[in-house]
């Protein structure tokens, strides 16, 4: 019964406070000295939320909701959606009830989350193990949905975590993500996304740039483009395959295949992290995987500004599937070090069960 979102949407105002338990222990000498009893960055969150006024029917699916979980005996799932801040497995919080008012339902809901949790990687954490800005982030943990009355609801587009927030993609359909209800999400490949517009802060015919995922996928029998920028053809491209071996490859448009820079997906429906790095004084490209190198080749590059692609090629070919799942994608406009891809794998490690490096 836990495993649930909450049933309506029609949120007009909400209150977010982040919980902690820290002990502050003050000496004679008058100075005080904190101690944190929960891991860092680790909190429980409280929603007080006010709904914009509801029909009969959709305060009547409330108070059934309500019922069902016996008040506030069993937990559920709620989408921080208005600040990105992810589900929160939360309980009500006090008696439930409704103000009615010149024929309107007016209800404010208090939510308390019944795990320590740690918060969300920000983009300040990104630049700092970085060292540099990332030119966009596409972060399932983040993106919009909800159920209201018994329907799924997504946004149209990819949501950009990153400090510019400039480049979200659209979705080809309805948005397919892994784990609705539960803390962590990935976006499964079933559908695929696009922006609208080229990404330009790559330049050149060699731009510095890194792209670090975080992927999981059964075994590949026909080459997938996990993602890719740039413009598809010989050498225009910049991303990341799972090529027909099974095995990863960065990607540059075209059917050029890596006999150094590749890693095997064995044991398959494991999630890594893959950071791609293309060096931008010559043609050699690199791949990391989870902390491990995988060596360099260097193909012919003449890099082009164009779209930004999950799932695909940029004209909808070579096109991942259901159960191909990336939790998160970035693109960084530098030639990162291997000790950079290692520190973002230790940041995203909790969230899907990775060992840290």
């Amino acid at each position: 019964m836990s495993d649930v979102l909450y049933p309506i949407s029609m949120i007009s105002k909400i209150g977010v406070k982040r919980r902690e338990r820290t002990l502050l222990d003050e000496f004679e000498a008058g100075n005080v000295q904190a101690r944190s009893l929960w891991s860092a960055k680790s909190f429980k969150r409280q929603f007080e939320v006010q709904h914009a006024p509801l029909t009969l029917e959709e305060l009547r699916r409330l108070n059934a909701f309500h019922a069902q979980r016996s008040g506030m005996a069993d937990s559920f799932w709620f989408r921080d959606n208005i600040s990105r801040g992810g589900n929160a497995k939360v309980r009500f919080a006090d008696a439930h009830g409704f103000a009615l008012q010149a024929g309107e339902r007016s209800v404010r809901v208090r939510l308390d989350e019944v795990d320590v949790i740690r918060a969300l990687v920000d983009a300040d954490e990104v630049e700092t193990a970085a060292g540099a800005t990332p030119v966009l982030w596409w972060d399932a943990n983040r993106e919009a949905f909800y159920s209201h009355n018994g329907t799924m609801y997504y946004e149209s587009q990819t949501w950009d975590a990153s400090f510019a927030a400039r480049y979200r993609a659209d979705w080809s359909g309805t948005p397919s993500f892994s784990g609705l209800t539960s803390q962590w999400q990935a976006y499964d490949l079933a559908t695929r996304a696009k922006t609208a517009s080229n990404v330009t802060d790559l330049s050149a015919v060699h731009p510095a740039c890194s792209i670090f995922a975080i992927v999981k996928n059964p075994t590949c029998t026909a080459k997938k483009v996990l993602f890719s920028v740039g413009t598809q053809g010989s050498g225009r491209a910049l991303g990341l395959v799972l090529a027909a071996d099974n095995r990863y490859e960065p990607w540059i448009g075209d059917s050029t295949a890596f006999t150094n820079a590749r890693f095997q997906n064995s044991a398959q429906n494991t999630w890594r992290s893959v950071m791609v790095t293309f060096d931008p004084a010559n043609n050699n490209v690199s791949m990391r995987v989870s902390g491990s190198n995988t060596g360099t080749d260097a193909p012919a590059r003449s890099y082009l500004a164009g779209p930004a692609c999950l799932g695909a090629a940029a004209d909808g070919t070579l096109a991942g599937a259901a159960n191909d799942l990336v939790g998160h994608v970035m693109v960084f406009n530098a030639y990162l070090s291997n000790g950079v891809a290692d520190a973002l794998h230790n940041l995203f490690a909790h969230q899907y069960g990775m060992a840290t490096i």
